[in-house]
């Protein structure tokens, strides 16, 4: 059994859910601490296609998709992203640490 807490956020869009069950059997408080740690920001968000990436603690892989689960860009450790090319909209930025612990941005292109 798990002891999941689920929150809501926004209701303005939908936004995916990545839920991940941690082989070592770390416990869920363990996971969240270990996100909470390696905060990225992104900026400009909104902007016209090109993105900024600062992150504390590194990164495996970063991938951005677009909403039907298209991979656009696939970064190994580059700070920028170039959508610049793809229409205006919603897109999503993964980040996955190590252990595979992962977290899920909102990117939206002008």
């Amino acid at each position: 059994f798990y002891d999941w807490k689920i929150s809501t956020g926004s209701n303005c869009s939908r936004l995916p859910v990545v839920a991940s069950i941690d082989p070592a059997c770390t416990t869920v408080t363990d996971l969240t601490e270990n996100l909470e740690n390696s905060e990225v920001s992104i900026f400009p968000n909104p902007s016209n296609g090109t993105f900024n990436i600062n992150t504390e603690k590194a990164f495996e892989s970063a991938t951005v998709t677009d909403s039907h689960g298209k991979v656009l860009v696939d970064l190994k450790g580059d700070s920028k992203i170039d959508i610049s090319e793809s229409p205006s909209g919603i897109y999503f930025l993964k980040v996955v640490y190590s252990q595979g612990v992962s977290k899920v941005y909102k990117l939206v292109r002008n």
